[in-house]
């Protein structure tokens, strides 16, 4: 196995394998899982594996796995735990996944099957780099905000997520119930919202990071007012540019080759793609998307830390 620490043309540990019938069970888990928590990213690449192979793999690094129930995907195991990445042709931009819910999952894998006719390459960007080559004002501006992602919901979520068939709607909406959700009741709508600062401290490092669902959703959904500022107000989009103008310069270009298999840090990276060239249906990337097994006993997902 050849072994390439992260460099200035790339923000990963690659590591090669040394023959055509190396298998990712011949690893050594404990140095694998010493390099992501390094480092945050670790590209296998060269390693012979099938989708059960991919599962049993992420099974000695995660402890559990969620569904993305984003459209656009196929479920490709029994389970739903592996899926595809979304299978449209346009750039996405920078994001954590699901970092609009407060179970954003900590680690995200991606395996490629088959990459695309022409260009589609996965971006990356560490939210850390980010952080410390931005404008010493924008950092304030980021760590002095949180934002707030409201969305409509129902009591029969509630009761689903609380695991409580019995709690009413005036519980609901008293708080009375722990969780990191505010509630709100608006002409007869309920709402929830989920609110996290626009900074915080990946898993395994003690350094800021940036990163959020803010710039995927200017950029790809369209909407000013999911998130907003905690406040309700609507965040600028000359910070939004802000952002952008640092991200778009740390962007790091992933172009697949067939059987690679990429461990990320969900709480410290953010990923995206460049437009998909050729037959978009041609493009195979699989995901998973877990918590990781060996998580720090003290950590939380950004805006859900216990009350002090």
């Amino acid at each position: 196995m050849q072994l390439e620490l992260p460099n200035s043309t790339q923000p990963y540990v690659a590591l090669h394998a040394d023959s055509a019938s190396a298998r990712l069970s011949d690893l050594d888990a404990a140095d694998v899982q010493a390099l992501y928590c390094e480092h945050g990213a670790v590209l296998f690449r060269g390693f012979v594996f099938t989708v059960p192979d991919f599962k049993t793999f992420t099974d000695r690094f995660c402890s559990d796995y969620v569904a993305n129930e984003s459209p656009g995907r196929d479920v490709v195991s029994q389970d739903g735990r592996v899926q595809t990445v979304n299978l449209g042709q346009k750039r996405f931009a920078l994001h954590p996944e699901m970092a609009r819910e407060p179970w954003q999952p900590h680690i995200a894998w991606f395996a490629c099957q088959q990459p695309a006719e022409a260009a589609g390459e996965t971006i990356l960007c560490d939210g850390i780099e980010a952080v410390k080559t931005m404008p010493q004002e924008l950092v304030e501006h980021l760590a002095n905000n949180s934002l707030a992602h409201t969305q409509p919901t129902t009591l029969d979520w509630c009761r689903h997520y609380f695991k409580a068939e019995d709690i009413s709607l005036d519980q609901i909406l008293s708080n009375g119930i722990a969780g990191p959700f505010i509630f709100s009741l608006l002409s007869g709508q309920l709402y929830r919202t989920y609110i996290r600062p626009m900074l915080h401290k990946p898993m395994f490092s003690d350094q800021q990071a940036y990163g959020n669902f803010l710039v995927f959703a200017r950029r790809n959904v369209g909407d000013p007012r999911f998130p907003t500022y905690a406040d309700g107000s609507i965040v600028p989009e000359s910070v939004v540019d802000a952002i952008t103008s640092v991200t778009d310069k740390l962007e790091h270009k992933l172009a697949w080759r067939q059987g690679d298999l990429l461990m990320l840090d969900n709480t410290r990276f953010m990923h995206g793609r460049e437009p998909i060239g050729g037959d978009p249906t041609v493009r195979r990337i699989l995901t998973q998307f877990g918590s990781v097994a060996f998580a720090p006993s003290n950590y939380c997902t950004p805006g859900t830390e216990p009350a002090a």
